[in-house]
């Protein structure tokens, strides 16, 4: 009867541990699709210069050189070697560089600089009463 009741207590307790690392798994996958996307539209698009996250923690930035289904390979800047990583074993891929929206930000801030020095400049150099006060 002890034995019983170990066992049931057991599996209560390891039941919901099993859940939740098959919900990891899943949840992993789904990560790994997602990078695998993001590598291949990068390489599409001639956008392979990156800087990658892995999930051990570390950091690498390198042009990416070619995918498959299951692992693609960058070349690291610093040490210009060539390196294969799986899709899994990578939590974030990010492009260098300025993004679409900060250069667009820039354009804009530039356009309002120079428009406000042209008005300032404007108003400062227009003398409304050059030929005088005439009164009728």
């Amino acid at each position: 009867m002890k034995f019983q009741s170990f066992v049931i207590a057991l599996s209560l307790i390891l039941a919901p541990s099993l859940h939740v690392a098959h919900g990891q798994t899943q949840a992993n996958d789904a990560d790994a699709a997602r990078i695998k996307i993001e590598v291949e539209k990068r390489l599409a698009h001639k956008k392979n210069h990156v800087n990658i996250e892995l999930r051990n923690g570390s950091k690498l930035k390198g042009r990416i050189e070619q995918a498959d289904e299951s692992k693609f390979a960058i070349r690291e800047d610093k040490t210009n070697q060539r390196r294969e990583l799986a899709y899994g074993d990578v939590a974030k891929v990010k492009g260098q560089g300025l993004g679409k929206g900060a250069k667009v930000a820039i354009v804009v801030a530039s356009a309002v600089v120079v428009v406000g020095v042209v008005v300032y400049l404007g108003i400062r150099n227009t003398d409304y009463f050059r030929g005088g006060i005439r009164i009728p």
